[in-house]
């Protein structure tokens, strides 16, 4: 899998991703659950419109338009804990290919999850009665 990622779209989400989580998890204390809310359905709106469209890329994108891409995927992580419909869009509609696609993204997940647990335990969202609560969902648990 590591030979497929393509690194330097991976370098710019990941950088774009760890300037957008922050204030995710910010949004996610400090604001009510009901803008929190329509602000999820929106953004699940749009990307399953331009999914279902078949959005398509003639190239992948540069430096800038990788690095928005990635920032929104880190807002959304932190704020709604799903950051990947601005990657997945990102990935499969563009030319990389399915197998750069998919690499790429599992490595790119991979680090905003842990970023976003880091950030979620830094800002006292994530506490031992959340760890004990979410183990039945652990992998390798029956």
């Amino acid at each position: 899998m590591w030979r497929d990622i393509h690194w330097q779209a991976l370098l710019w989400l990941a950088i774009g991703s760890l300037v957008g989580t922050p204030f995710g998890v910010y949004a996610l204390a400090h604001v009510a659950a009901a803008p929190m809310t329509l602000a999820l359905a929106v953004f699940v709106l749009i990307a399953a419109i331009l999914l279902a469209r078949g959005y398509a890329l003639t190239s992948l994108p540069g430096p800038a338009a990788t690095f928005v891409t990635g920032t929104a995927s880190g807002l959304f992580n932190g704020g709604f804990g799903i950051g990947g419909p601005p990657v997945i869009l990102f990935f499969f509609s563009s030319p990389a290919g399915a197998a750069a696609g998919r690499a790429s993204m599992i490595a790119f997940f991979l680090m905003t999850d842990i970023t976003g647990l880091a950030w979620q335990g830094l800002s006292g969202l994530l506490n031992m009665a959340a760890l004990w609560r979410a183990q039945p969902d652990a992998p390798g648990r029956p």
